[in-house]
C-alpha cells in the first residue's frame, strides 16, 4: 500500500506545473526562445537511429552481434547515467551550460566515432565514443525540455508533450537523412564528422536560447536549502518514487532494446522491409503518440497512469505475438514506437504532476536512470539470444513478460489514482 499521507494528499489537476515569480510581458521574446528551442530539439535525437549503424558495424568493422550490443549499451549508459548530473546543473546553475556541454561532447564524440571507423578500431573504442555521444544528446535534449517547461509552465502540452514530440520528429528526420546518405555512398566516417559539426552548432544555439527567453534562476520559485534537502529526502523515501521507477525500468528497457536492434531483427528474419523503413515506422508512431497521449492528458484530462496501463497491455501482446512470429515486424515496430513515445511523454508528466517542476530536472534526471538499467539488461538478453540461437524469441518473450509485470505493479499499487 502507498504511504497514507501520500494517498491523502490532494492533487490539483488544473494547477499550473510551475509558478513564476515574475511574469514576463514580452511574449514575443518568449515565443522566439521557444521556437529556437524546438528547432534545436529537432536535431537532438541523433542517437535514436543507432540501429542504422548496427548493420554497418557488422559488415564493415566485423563486429559480432554481441559486440554491437556492447556499443549500444555503452551509448545508453552515456545517454542516461549522466542525466542526474545534468538535471542538477539545470536546476542549480545557468541552463545555458547544458548547451555548451552538448556542443563540446558532440564534437568530441562523433569525431571519435569517425576516427574509430577510419582506423578499423576495436568495438571498445566505438563504445567509449558513443558513450560521449550519448552525453551530448542528453545535454541538448534536457536543456530543451527544461527550457520549454520554464517558458510555458501553465501548459503540460507546451511544456512537455510538444518538445518530446519534436524529439520524435527528430528521430524520423535523422532516419531519413542518414539512410539517404548511406545509400548514396557516403562513408560512415564522413557522416560522423558531419554530425559532429551539426550538433556542435546546435549545442551553441541552445546555450543562447535561455538568454533570449530571459530564463534565469531568479525567475523561478526556489526552495530554501532546508526545503530542498527535505523535499529530495521525501522523494527518495516515497513509495510512489519506487513504484514509478521500477515500472519505468520494466517499460523502457525492452523499448530501448527494440529501437537499437530493429536492424538486426530485420536482417535475422530476412524481412523485405528495410532497416530504414523499420526505423521510420518506429519514429513516426513515436512522434504521433507523444502528441496524442499529451493531448489526452492535457486537454481531455485523462490520467497519465491510466493511459500508460492501456499502452502496456498492447505492448505485452505485441511482443508476445512477435516472439512466436504471428505478426509482421513492421506492425511490431509501429506498436513499439507508439509505446516508446507514450512512455517518454507520460512518465515525465507523472513526475511533474506529483513532484512539480520546481526541481523537475533533478527529479526526472533521477528517473531517467531507469532506461540505463533496463537497456543494459534487455540489450544483453537480446545479444546473447541472437548470438547463441540466431533468433530473438526468448528476448521478446522476456520483454512481453516485463510489460505485463509493469501493468501488475502499476495497478496493484494503485498508482493509477494519480
Amino acid at each position: 500500500m502507498l504511504d497514507q499521507a501520500e494517498d491523502q494528499r490532494p492533487i490539483d489537476e488544473t494547477a499550473p506545473l510551475l509558478n513564476r515569480v515574475n511574469s514576463d510581458d514580452n511574449k514575443l521574446r518568449i515565443f522566439i526562445a521557444y521556437v529556437l528551442t524546438l528547432l534545436n530539439c529537432l536535431f537532438s535525437a541523433s542517437f535514436t537511429v543507432f540501429s542504422l549503424y548496427s548493420v554497418a558495424f557488422e559488415n564493415k568493422l566485423n563486429y559480432t552481434p554481441l559486440e554491437v550490443n556492447y556499443v549500444s549499451i555503452a551509448a545508453e549508459m552515456g545517454l542516461y547515467l549522466c542525466v542526474p548530473v545534468l538535471g542538477y546543473l539545470a536546476d542549480a546553475t545557468n541552463l545555458g551550460y547544458l548547451g555548451i556541454i552538448g556542443s563540446v561532447t558532440s564534437a568530441i564524440g562523433y569525431s571519435a566515432c569517425a576516427m574509430v571507423v577510419r582506423n578499423q578500431a576495436s568495438y571498445i573504442w566505438m563504445g567509449v565514443s558513443f558513450a560521449i555521444v550519448g552525453v551530448s544528446c542528453s545535454a541538448i535534449f534536457i536543456s530543451c525540455l527544461v527550457h520549454c517547461a520554464r517558458l510555458y509552465p501553465h501548459s503540460a502540452t507546451l511544456a512537455i508533450a510538444t518538445p518530446t514530440a519534436v524529439y520524435g520528429i527528430s528521430s524520423l528526420l535523422y532516419a531519413q537523412l542518414i539512410s539517404w546518405q548511406l545509400n548514396s555512398g557516403v562513408e560512415l566516417s564522413s557522416l560522423f564528422f558531419q554530425l559532429a559539426w551539426l550538433l556542435t552548432i546546435v549545442g551553441l544555439l541552445q546555450a543562447l536560447a535561455p538568454i533570449i527567453g530571459n530564463v534565469r534562476q531568479d525567475t523561478i520559485v526556489r526552495e530554501t536549502p532546508t526545503e530542498e534537502r527535505s523535499n529530495i529526502k521525501k522523494f527518495f523515501h516515497s513509495k510512489r518514487t519506487l513504484i514509478c521507477l521500477l515500472s519505468f525500468v520494466l517499460v523502457s528497457g525492452p523499448l530501448e532494446m527494440y529501437q537499437n536492434n530493429v536492424g538486426l531483427m530485420a536482417k535475422t528474419i530476412g524481412s523485405k522491409t528495410s532497416t530504414a523503413t523499420q526505423v521510420a515506422l518506429f519514429s513516426s508512431f513515436s512522434t504521433f503518440s507523444r502528441l496524442f497521449v499529451g493531448g489526452l492528458a492535457d486537454v481531455f484530462k485523462f490520467k497519465p497512469p491510466v493511459i500508460m496501463l492501456s499502452v502496456l497491455c498492447v505492448l505485452a501482446l505485441s511482443d508476445l505475438l512477435l516472439a512466436i512470429k504471428s505478426i509482421p515486424l513492421s506492425i511490431g515496430s509501429a506498436i513499439s514506437g507508439f509505446g516508446y513515445g507514450s512512455s517518454f511523454t507520460l512518465y515525465p508528466l507523472m513526475v511533474a504532476k506529483v513532484w512539480g517542476l520546481e526541481r523537475f530536472a533533478t527529479y526526472w534526471g533521477l528517473f531517467i536512470l531507469g532506461p540505463a538499467f533496463g537497456s543494459f539488461a534487455f540489450g544483453l538478453l537480446f545479444a546473447v539470444d541472437l548470438q547463441w540461437s540466431n533468433n530473438y524469441t526468448l528476448a521478446l518473450a522476456g520483454c512481453s513478460f516485463a510489460f505485463a509485470l509493469s501493468v501488475y505493479i502499476l495497478y496493484q499499487l494503485k498508482f493509477h489514482r494519480l
